[in-house]
């Protein structure tokens, strides 16, 4: 699992720190209350790292990116 929204962590669209190092992984279970699952998700990540390095994100935003442009000159 990992960060419920990977697009927070783009160093271009941080507002704030992260949190340091990683997130226990919750243990799944047949039911699941509902204030259960906000007290575990409280902060939107389901477990993980919560954030990758700059570069990682540099280069996943390129590559995203360039597939956006092919896409368009198809247009």
């Amino acid at each position: 699992m990992s960060h419920a929204s990977w697009a927070e962590a783009f160093p271009f669209t941080r507002v704030a720190d992260l949190p340091a190092g990683s997130k226990p992984e919750p243990q799944p279970r047949t039911y699941i209350p509902a204030a259960d699952v906000r007290q575990a998700f409280d902060d939107g990540s389901y477990g993980g790292p919560y954030l990758a390095d700059d570069a990682v994100m540099e280069e996943l935003f390129a590559a995203a990116l360039g597939d956006i442009l092919e896409l368009l000159g198809r247009l």
